[in-house]
């Protein structure tokens, strides 16, 4: 019973260890009143600018994600490996934040101004 116990402690203190998958973050809150004075040009070229590198960021972190969970399944049956897990995505956690809300705010800006945004192609 003392060794289930255990051993789940220790299993949720290494998996909150890992780095996170994009879909856990939460946006920071920005305003649409900051795109107030742009152009419908502007908007959609900022959009897809952020978008494209929300794109590049998230997938950075699914990659790390996905290798911080082998590591620990490896750290299993080789515990040496889980030295090598770190929480190094906590800079793209909040560049990821930064920029999700700042995309829900061009979008609302662009709902206020009827312009219409138009997804690129990566």
């Amino acid at each position: 019973m003392k060794r289930s116990i255990l051993s789940t402690c220790v299993t949720i203190i290494l998996l909150s260890g890992c780095a996170s998958f994009p879909s856990d973050i939460e946006p920071y809150p920005h305003s649409a009143a900051q795109y107030e004075t742009a152009s419908c040009t502007q908007i959609a070229n900022d959009h897809n600018r952020l978008m494209m590198r929300v794109n590049k960021i998230s997938d950075d972190m699914k990659n790390t994600a996905r290798n911080d969970l082998w590591q620990v399944g490896a750290g299993i049956v080789f515990w040496p490996f889980l030295f090598f897990l770190g929480d190094e995505d906590d800079f793209k956690k909040r560049e990821l934040a930064d920029l999700t809300g700042r995309i829900i705010a061009l979008e609302e800006a662009s709902n206020l101004k009827n312009c219409k945004l138009h997804a690129t192609s990566d």
